[in-house]
């Protein structure tokens, strides 16, 4: 539920989407996003992506620049996989969080920062604190474009990781060939395993994609994405959801193929 007290300033109440990241608004809309995926070397800093509760959103222009900041408040459920068939539940509580986003022609700006405490019976949390602060940078000026996002987890058992990715196309007509570079930080003992040996709890990890886009119509298109991810040694990376013989610090490739369409 929105209600606008002004065409400036408006408060919405309910299941909101996170506004964390650049394209967290529409990560999971894949017609509005260059690749196939949003990277998760930034993105997965913080996998929920919506708040139970509510919002405050003011906006100001002056020509053509425009500032948005949003302040929220609420809590979040969400079910993670982590090798076995039900998954683990993840409980955050007295979330808060702050995003500003500034548009100026072909230009967006963002910082952000996100508060709370997570808790999940499964892999032993329990109100641990877990901060995500982000900053990124988009300039599309329509015949290319050139993406930037850099984020870092904090916390109790979360020493400041930084994460980071730089992507970047060109178009020509109706195609679009891209590629990008990631990396995440190594960490180790006090991030919990998601049900791996807490030898194994890294997730550093070091990544490259180079993908084609051909937009078939106006209203849909197809993505062709190579993706090459080495974790660091004794790290699981962004990885989820392990299986038997899985081995921790062994590169691994991702080869997408994706059909995106709105109506």
């Amino acid at each position: 539920m929105r209600y606008a007290f002004t065409p400036a300033f408006s408060v919405r109440v309910g299941r909101i989407a996170l506004p964390t990241f650049l394209m967290s608004n529409t990560r999971k809309v894949g017609y509005t996003l260059p690749w196939v995926r949003t990277p998760n070397a930034v993105y997965n800093a913080l996998a929920m992506t919506s708040n139970d509760g509510a919002d405050l959103t003011w906006s100001a222009q002056a020509g053509e620049l425009r500032n948005t900041v949003v302040a929220y408040v609420g809590r979040n459920n969400s079910t993670y996989p982590n090798g076995s068939a039900g998954g683990y539940r993840e409980q955050a509580r007295h979330m808060r969080g702050l995003a500003d986003t500034v548009n100026y022609g072909d230009l967006t700006l963002q910082l952000s920062h996100f508060d709370a405490k997570l808790s999940s019976a499964a892999i032993g949390l329990v109100d641990q604190p877990y901060r995500v602060n982000s900053a990124g940078a988009s300039f599309d000026p329509g015949a290319w474009f050139v993406t930037s996002e850099w984020a870092r987890i904090s916390g109790q058992d979360a020493h400041a990781i930084p994460s980071w990715y730089v992507g970047a196309g060109a178009r020509f007509g109706a195609w679009t060939p891209y590629a990008g570079i990631n990396w995440r930080k190594q960490a180790y003992p006090e991030l919990h395993s998601l049900g791996l040996a807490q030898s194994t709890v890294g997730i550093g990890q070091r990544g490259r994609n180079v993908g084609l886009r051909w937009d078939v119509s106006k209203n849909a298109d197809l993505k062709l994405q190579y993706d090459r991810n080495t974790p660091d040694a004794g790290s699981v990376g962004t990885l989820v959801n392990f299986q038997p013989g899985f081995r921790p610090g062994v590169a691994y490739n991702v080869l997408s193929l994706a059909l995106d369409f709105v109506y």
